[in-house]
């Protein structure tokens, strides 16, 4: 998560995109995939000018466990392609190292279908309900 002054993106905006750079191969374009893919603008829903990067599936697994947090946060930064001068300090969470909320984000694997999408988004016993992370 970066704290900004402001949050660098278009007004009213809750989050946006990023696609990786053309990969030349498919194992580079696999490899890159989930690489820093969204940006949540956390100004409406918590009052506060920071922006949440995800990245997910083969890049978050085989990639992001052996980078630094500072590399992480640099990684980050080129995606965005933004002034460093606009942000102010840099808070990282891990959610696969942390024992208090690993597992609390609904995801299907690597390897996924979207078959398995269909099965997450059916309902446990009638009471417990995924509607998605965020």
């Amino acid at each position: 998560m970066r704290v900004t002054s402001s949050a660098p993106i278009e007004k009213g905006a809750d989050f946006f995109g990023c696609l990786p750079p053309a990969a030349e191969t498919a194992a580079e374009a696999a490899k890159a995939r989930g690489e820093f893919f969204m940006f949540w603008n956390l100004q409406r829903s918590h009052g506060t000018a920071a922006l949440m990067c995800v990245s997910s599936g083969a890049f978050a697994e085989g990639t992001w466990r052996h980078l630094s947090y500072k590399r992480v946060v640099g990684s980050s930064l080129a995606v965005l392609k933004l002034v460093r001068q606009l942000f102010r300090k840099s808070v990282v969470t891990d959610w696969g190292r942390n024992p208090f909320c690993r597992g609390s984000y609904s995801y299907v694997g690597v390897d996924a279908s979207g078959a398995e999408y269909d099965e997450l988004a059916r309902p446990v016993g009638g009471r417990l309900f995924f509607a998605g992370g965020g």
